[in-house]
């Protein structure tokens, strides 16, 4: 059998100390233990539109850090996409240019694999053996209102998740604008809607 070393001798020491000293902690649940970061414990809320918060935002560089991407709203506030489609004014048809490409490629990020290219329920997703979804192009489709549409999309409703936490608002806006230039653009070529 090996010698114990000086090493040995002083760790075994030392791990008697620490057993000796957690025995002799008293436990008082009523009492809080120390605190190393009270701050992190007691945090100090800040309510949103208050003098402070607002004083908080003033202090705070507006500028975002460079390679931020920050959304911009495109479409006028309050102004539904129905109302767009059917406008006449030149400025709202060039916001309305503008917004279809993006309302396009947020349908097909997030609406496409259920619902289609087309928006007639055979996505990729309904092929393979998930329920698959109402058509866009259908009857009661086209009776819903931008509004309803939104919040379908914002909340979910059935089978359909919830796309509120991973869509803005804007872009809602802007995919409901494209459901409904394809639900035009069906009703075009077919003479009407299903």
């Amino acid at each position: 059998m090996k010698t114990l070393r000086f090493h040995h001798i002083l760790l075994a020491l030392l791990i008697a100390i620490v057993v000796i000293l957690t025995m002799s902690i008293e436990t008082v649940w009523t009492k809080r233990n120390l605190e190393f970061l009270p701050g992190m414990v007691y945090s100090v809320p800040v309510e949103g539109q208050t003098e402070r918060w607002v004083a908080e935002m003033r202090r705070r560089s507006p500028n975002p850090v460079p390679g931020t991407r920050v959304a911009r709203e495109e479409t006028t506030p309050g102004v539904l996409p129905a109302e767009a489609l059917s406008s006449t004014d030149s400025s709202a048809q060039q916001r309305l240019s503008a917004a279809l490409p993006r309302g396009r490629e947020v349908y097909d990020i997030f609406c496409r694999p259920c619902h289609g290219a087309a928006g007639a329920g055979d996505g990729e997703v309904a092929k393979r053996g998930y329920p698959p979804p109402p058509s866009l192009l259908a009857e009661n489709a086209l009776r819903l209102s931008d509004s309803a549409l939104y919040s379908i999309i914002a909340d979910g409703r059935g089978n359909m998740p919830q796309y509120r936490s991973q869509i803005t608002p804007a872009d809602i806006r802007r995919s409901i604008l494209h459901i409904r230039s394809m639900q035009q653009t069906a009703g075009q070529t077919t003479g009407g809607m299903q």
